[in-house]
C-alpha cells in the first residue's frame, strides 16, 4: 500500500474499508509507520478520512490482526455511506499534522465520537 501526497492537508491511500464493529481501526503497523513517518515531530493525533465530500473523520485504533491494506469500521457507517464493502480502492485521507490537530482541537467533547455514533462535525 501506497501513501501518497494529496493537497496542502492530506494524504492519500487506496485501502479496503470492512466492517469491524470495534472500529475505526487499522492494523498495528501501518499505524506505528504513519507516527513515524507523517506524525513524527507533532502531539496530533493520527487522524483520517473516509472519503472527501462528507466522509467522516476519525482517530482510528490499532488491530494487530487486521490486513495492512484495510480500515475496520462499524456497519453503520458502511450502511450511511456510498462505501461497498468488497470495494478495494476506497480513497483514504490521512490529515496531515496540522490539519489533524486545528480538526481535534476544534471538537468538542460531544463531537469526538461522533463518528461511532454517526453524528457529522458542524465544519
Amino acid at each position: 500500500m501506497k501513501i501518497n501526497e494529496f493537497s496542502g492537508g492530506y494524504y492519500r491511500a487506496k485501502m479496503s474499508v470492512q466492517p469491524f464493529e470495534d472500529g475505526p481501526s487499522i492494523e498495528q503497523g501501518l499505524y506505528n509507520l504513519i507516527e513515524q513517518k507523517i506524525y513524527e515531530n507533532t502531539n496530533a493525533p493520527i487522524t483520517m478520512r473516509l472519503g472527501l465530500n462528507k466522509g467522516p473523520r476519525f482517530t482510528p485504533s490499532t488491530e494487530i490482526s487486521m490486513p495492512q491494506d484495510v480500515v475496520g469500521v462499524p456497519q453503520s457507517v458502511l450502511d450511511n455511506s456510498d462505501i461497498h464493502p468488497s470495494d478495494d480502492n476506497v480513497n483514504v485521507f490521512i490529515l496531515k499534522p496540522d490539519a489533524a490537530y486545528r480538526f481535534n482541537k476544534t471538537m468538542d467533547a460531544s463531537e469526538q465520537y461522533y463518528f461511532n455514533e454517526g453524528k457529522e462535525p458542524d465544519q
